[in-house]
Parts: structure tokens; sequence; C-alpha cells
């Protein structure tokens, strides 16, 4: 962590890429996508499953899976579907004792066969059967349709009668406690982000019970606390750090000296960043030169701590710690003697900003 004197601040874009959803939100998607065809409805009069192939079937039902939302599915087979007047009654009971229908249904199934759209009239059972669907479904859509004439829309999580929903004073009082966390950018970003980090001892679950030993009255899930933490701050966390650069912590402490003037910090800043833009600049080229040429050899470091040593993470102590070393040419596929280990470590051991010609395949063959 640098620069550890910011605090989290509400912001409207709080995530620099999207994750993936929650897992209510997985089992949703999955749901909308795991309907499977069912057996033929065996009609003698459309022949429903022999007017359409095999082929056909399994490109309608996987265009239906593919469908991001329960209301975009039910639209398709909407306009799959046809309401019509009962043209004639034929009633096999009383009139005033039988249940009548307003409205006949119809339902096609459409195919492309020589970029031609062909919609082919099948049967209840083999409509519900071809999409996975239930007859309830179905119902529900011939409902809407006959009454409204549009789809129906799915209103599960839309009631407005929510007696727990937190109000605003208690999402007021879970900003303020996030707020009062202090954090700082990256340690190794060359670039300014907007992105905050808090202690790498932090995680949501110590923050939200922390917060609930603030308020100990209040209700509050973990759930609802990383709501608001994801939703409306762009922080993370940070994590242990290890085989650190020296440089980068030398600056870093002087930067955190008390009383430190303006006058002695510019300098210290410029240092620091001078620092970092060389190192980009190594690596810059250290991934355009394992791209591009041939005779750059590629480097496996497995280090195994095998003593104790000192919890230290600067990298002039932690690389001394470590034992067993060897280096594998990825290229060549031969083991290389441990003791080039020890030309490595006259380098900075973090950023590696001594001039060095690389070595290639002959040299480790040598």
């Amino acid at each position: 962590m640098a620069d550890a004197d910011r605090f989290p601040e509400v912001t409207e874009t709080p995530k620099k890429r999207q994750k993936l959803g929650r897992k209510k939100e997985r089992a949703r998607d999955e749901c909308l996508s795991k309907h499977q065809m069912g057996p033929p409805c065996n009609c003698k009069r459309l022949r429903c499953f022999e007017v359409t192939s095999e082929e056909e079937r399994q490109h309608l039902i996987a265009r239906f899976n593919a469908l991001p939302s329960k209301n975009e599915q039910d639209s398709m087979l909407s306009s799959l579907l046809t309401v019509e007047k009962v043209k004639q009654r034929r009633p096999r009971t009383n009139e005033n004792a039988a249940t009548l229908h307003d409205h006949s249904y119809t339902y096609h199934v459409k195919v492309t066969r020589e970029s031609k759209a062909i919609a082919n009239p099948v049967c209840f059972n083999a409509f519900t059967s071809v999409f996975g669907i239930t007859k309830a479904r179905i119902e529900r859509i011939r409902k809407s349709l006959a009454t409204t004439g549009f789809s129906p829309t799915d209103m599960r999580g839309k009631h407005t009668n929510r007696p727990h929903a937190f109000t605003a004073d208690q999402v007021q009082k879970i900003l303020d406690h996030i707020r009062s966390f202090r954090g700082g950018r990256s340690h190794y970003s060359l670039h300014d982000t907007r992105r905050l980090y808090l202690s790498e001892d932090l995680n949501i679950q110590k923050m939200h019970d922390m917060f609930l030993d603030l308020h100990p009255n209040l209700k509050c899930s973990l759930e609802s606390y990383r709501k608001v933490f994801t939703e409306q701050f762009n922080i993370g966390f940070g994590y242990p750090r290890k085989d650190t650069c020296s440089t980068c912590d030398s600056m870093t402490i002087k930067l955190q000296a008390p009383n430190l003037s303006p006058e002695q910090t510019a300098p210290l800043l410029q240092e620091k960043e001078l620092h970092l833009r060389k190192a980009q600049v190594f690596y810059d080229r250290k991934k355009q030169d394992g791209q591009t040429k041939a005779t750059h050899a590629a480097l496996v470091f497995d280090f195994s701590k095998n003593l104790s040593s000192p919890n230290i993470t600067t990298s002039d102590v932690y690389m001394e710690c470590d034992r067993d070393m060897a280096i594998v040419n990825q290229k060549a596929k031969v083991e290389t003697p441990s003791g080039w280990m020890e030309e490595f470590r006259k380098l900075d051991n973090h950023h590696r900003l001594t001039t060095w010609s690389t070595p290639t395949k002959e040299c480790f063959l040598a």
C-alpha cells in the first residue's frame, strides 16, 4: 500500500469491469437456459414432429435458451401464438352449466428453409415439447394476450411492500462506516487510478462484523453490507506483500515521514515516479522480446522456502531466505545450474532495472 491517507468516496462507477453475478443471479440464468426438449406428441392430424427435422427443433430450443430474460422468452412464445374469437360453439352439456371459452388458439414454430422463414402449425403438446415449457406457462401467456394483447411481464421482485427494506438513514450509516476506513492506491501502480485499496488485513466479512459491533441494534445482513460496498464504492483490498522492491519500500517510508515539507516531498515523488517508469519500460520490453525474438529464453523461477526466516517482505532479505533454486529453459527443456542464480541476485530483485544481456539458449547449453 502506498499513499495511505485517502478515504473511500461514493462513486457512480464503482467497478472498472463487471464481475460475475451473485449466486442467485447465476441460478436465475441457469434456470433460463436449461430447457430441454420433450417427447414427440404423436399427433395424427398435424404430424408436428414429422414436418420439422431434429436439427430444426434443436435450433429452436437453442435460440430460446439463449435469450437473456424470461420476458424475452415469453415475447418469443407470444409471437408464435395466435388468438382468435371462437367461431362456433358445440357444447356437449347445457350451455348454462358448461364452461365456455371466449377464444381459440393456434400454435406455430418458425423454421428457415432455403433462406425463407416458414411457419409450421403444431399442436399444443408439440409446442410445449419443442420449447421444454409447462402447460401453466402457456396458459399464462394466452390469458395475457387475450386480455391485453401483449405478452406478460415478469413482476417477481418488483413489489413495493417491503417492510424490512433499509431506510435512507440505515444506508447512510453503512456509507459512513465504509468511509471511515483509510486506504491508498496500489503499491506498484504507475498510473493514477480512481480505485482505492484498503488494508490487506481487511475483508468485507470483518468490516461487517465491525459495523454490527458499532450498531448492535441495527439489523444488517452481510449481503446488504456487501451490496452497498460493491455498488457505491470503487474500492478493493490489498494483498500481503512478499519480495517487494527495496527502493519502493524506502521511498514509501520517506514519504510517510511526519512533518515533511512540500519542498522535501516533491523530489521524492519525482524519484519514485522515475523508478516506476523505468520498471514499466523494462517489463514492456521484456514482454515484447518474449513475443518476437526466438533468441530470448523463457525462464521459470521455482523458489522453495524450507528454512525459517524473518517475516520481512523486502527483496534483499526475502530472496536470501530462499533455497533449492533452479531455472528451467522452457524452449530448450533443460535445467540450468543453480549457480546462475548468483548472477541474477546481483540485479534489483524486484524490478531488475540493472542493464544485462538476456541469456540465449546457447548460454544455457554451454
